[in-house]
């Protein structure tokens, strides 16, 4: 029997209801076998955190031990190595238990001794390391994971983490610190160790940012899109069917021609408009009228896309997260974007220095195309999803 595809919106989707991506899968998986780490860069929602789960199940059935560590909801840096230790005894339980014990053990005991060492008054924790705090846990980390066979360690969300700690006292030392310290491990780890680092933000316009760039420069990038029309289209044939509303062939041309750029979450977002027509009206037939409403549908139902502006603020300083709307929002006037010259000139306004100005508008525009927000064609910068420039005009000018 031929598994049901579902329609999830918004989780990293598993199991049956992955779909695609055969060829990102070999690819990652080869540069895998070929012993490098690897950082999967893409613009948001592409499906980063899905790629990566689909990998742990290859990897273990090729004989690997492999763990998935999610750090988005980790606070600080004691916290993101004991989350880090937990997940890889939970998920790699038996190889723990019969042969690391002792230096789990120690691990944790030396986690809680620089906890306290670092707590504060008010119960916190003011990270503030010492070069023996960090040698003592690069050592422990290698003791932990040294002697291990093929083994697949995933790090999701580490740039949310990352900015998270950045905004706090000695933001920028913390981060730089922390990169550097698990750089120097994978530095001296065994070869049979892979990493993966991604998130729903782009850790490569991070590292940029902040100058710490040469703190990855011993992972390799792999770069994921959305989906190809062809894709697309057997996508939107297969949720069609495996949910009891069929798509006609006129049907996904209208609805790819609609959403322009074929994020698999735009289009489940989308199917699950016409879903709840269907079952409001109970239509089997859908129209280029329901394919309209549906979209609409979404633009007043922001919950799929409000995302997009809550990440700028948890992603940039205040400055930067101004300076990234105030040019979205004038992008969104005209479909066909603007040139260089008018975004200059918005940030101008505020910051009022040349070469000041053109170095922000740089940043600016590369994370935006990075982060999935925008494109540069035919000399103007334009959003790259008709959908989200749709939200964003309806949010910040209607």
């Amino acid at each position: 029997m031929i598994p049901k595809l579902h329609n999830r919106v918004g989780p990293p989707v598993e199991g049956t209801d992955f779909f695609g991506r055969e060829k990102e899968i070999a690819e990652t998986w080869n540069d895998l076998v070929d012993n490098n780490h690897l950082l999967i860069t893409a613009p948001r929602r592409i499906g980063k955190s899905s790629l990566v789960k689909k990998l742990i199940p290859k990897a273990r059935d090729s004989g690997w031990k492999a763990a998935y560590v999610d750090v988005q909801g980790v606070t600080d840096e004691i916290d993101f190595f004991k989350t880090f230790i937990e997940t890889l005894n939970l998920e790699t339980e038996t190889w723990f238990s019969k042969v690391k014990d002792k230096a789990l053990t120690s691990f944790n005991e030396l986690l809680n001794k620089i906890e306290l060492e670092l707590k504060t008054e008010s119960g916190g924790v003011k990270v503030k390391w010492t070069g023996t705090q960090s040698a003592a846990i690069n050592g422990k980390l290698k003791e932990l994971l040294s002697g291990t066979d093929d083994f697949l360690i995933v790090i999701d969300e580490l740039p949310f983490f990352l900015a998270r700690i950045e905004k706090e006292e000695d933001g920028r030392k913390r981060v730089s610190d922390f990169l550097h310290l698990l750089r120097s491990y994978r530095q001296k780890s065994n070869n049979k160790i892979r990493w993966i680092f991604c998130g729903s933000i782009g850790l490569d316009s991070f590292t940029e940012k902040h100058n710490l760039s040469e703190s990855f420069n011993d992972v390799l990038a792999y770069s994921i899109g959305a989906f190809d029309e062809i894709t697309a289209r057997k996508f939107l044939q297969k949720l069609g069917k495996d949910n009891d509303l069929p798509l006609s062939e006129t049907n996904i041309d209208k609805i790819l021609s609609k959403m322009g750029w074929p994020l698999p979450y735009f289009l489940q977002a989308h199917f699950k408009q016409l879903n709840r027509l269907k079952a409001d009206g109970n239509r089997n037939v859908i129209t280029d009228e329901d394919i309209e409403i549906a979209y609409s549908n979404i633009l007043q139902h922001t919950q799929a896309l409000r995302t997009w502006e809550e990440r700028l603020d948890e992603q940039l300083s205040p400055d930067d997260a101004f300076y990234c709307k105030a040019i979205l929002t004038k992008l969104c006037k005209n479909n066909k974007g603007f040139s260089r010259r008018p975004l200059f000139t918005i940030l101008y306004q505020r910051i009022n220095d040349t070469d000041k100005c053109e170095t922000k508008l740089n940043f600016c525009l590369r994370l935006l195309d990075r982060d999935g927000y925008i494109l540069f064609h035919d000399s103007s910068y334009s959003f790259r999803s008709p959908l989200l420039r749709d939200y964003w005009y309806n949010l910040k000018v209607r």
